[in-house]
């Protein structure tokens, strides 16, 4: 269940039947509902990670509640509010980890692992199967770990750190792949396609700075508090070498790990 936090950097300005949402000039959401600033304010600072929606929501007085949910929903899908679940789940501890998988993004990555209990499971491939393998395997252990995968031919993915207790799953973070394609149909056609999958091209530059990626978000796992980079998915573009986050919300009707009650 999503325990919805108001992103960082947001100032709650209240004006009667409008509330703004200011982050510098460029970035503003306006607000409105009968005697907004009454209310919506205290709901936003409620929004801190600790409650889920539900008991966020109950905050508000009765006559707005449906009001104060559906805002909620509109601010999560422009990621203004993001699931606060992982971050408060967070346990600092020694960036010690280990390599499962094959091909050279698995090759690179194990030449640095310094050992330790945290799995990075990495592929050159599309073999989503093996990664949703990973992921029921992590869940029922429970371990905390971590997917990167150069399977896609012109980029590459270095997943969220992956708690079994708090915050999206592997399927999750497909389901989200999959409503946001499209063509939706592939992922199914993927994980279910036996093999053999085709691995990627990437040349030694490219590869290199995915490996580095993976290094630095492992080393956010001694920092306290958590930083929202450690919990977030980066894409690395290779025609442009550009890298991006996204956060990644957990899926309430996930098969795997909705029923947590995160």
């Amino acid at each position: 269940m999503l325990r919805p936090r108001l992103a960082e950097g947001f100032t709650i300005v209240p004006r009667g039947d409008v509330v703004w949402l200011i982050a510098g000039e460029d970035v503003r959401f306006t607000l409105r509902g009968e005697a907004a600033e009454r209310w919506l304010p205290d709901l936003l600072r409620s929004c801190d990670g600790r409650l889920t929606l539900d008991e966020a929501v109950a905050l508000a007085p009765a006559a707005h509640q449906a009001e104060a949910r559906e805002l909620i929903a509109g601010l999560t899908g422009e990621r203004v509010i993001v699931d606060g679940g992982a971050v408060l789940s967070h346990r600092p501890a020694p960036p010690a980890w280990q390599v499962e998988g094959t091909g050279r993004l698995a090759e690179a990555l194990g030449a640095r692992a310094p050992g330790g209990a945290l799995c990075v499971f990495a592929q050159d491939t599309l073999d989503l199967a093996a990664a949703l393998a990973v992921n029921t395997q992590k869940l029922a252990e429970p371990a905390r770990w971590l997917w990167a995968t150069i399977g896609p031919a012109a980029r590459a993915f270095v997943g969220p750190l992956l708690l079994p207790d708090a915050g999206p799953c592997l399927e999750c973070l497909i389901d989200h792949f999959r409503l946001r394609s499209p063509v939706p149909e592939l992922y199914d056609l993927l994980v279910a396609h036996p093999g053999p999958f085709a691995p990627a091209a990437f040349d030694a530059p490219a590869l290199a700075i995915v490996a580095d990626l993976v290094a630095a978000k492992l080393a956010l796992v001694a920092r306290e508090p958590a930083p929202s980079a450690l919990y977030a998915l980066h894409v690395v573009e290779v025609a442009t070498l550009e890298v991006s986050s996204h956060r990644v919300l957990i899926n309430p009707e996930c098969l795997a790990c909705g029923k947590r009650g995160t």
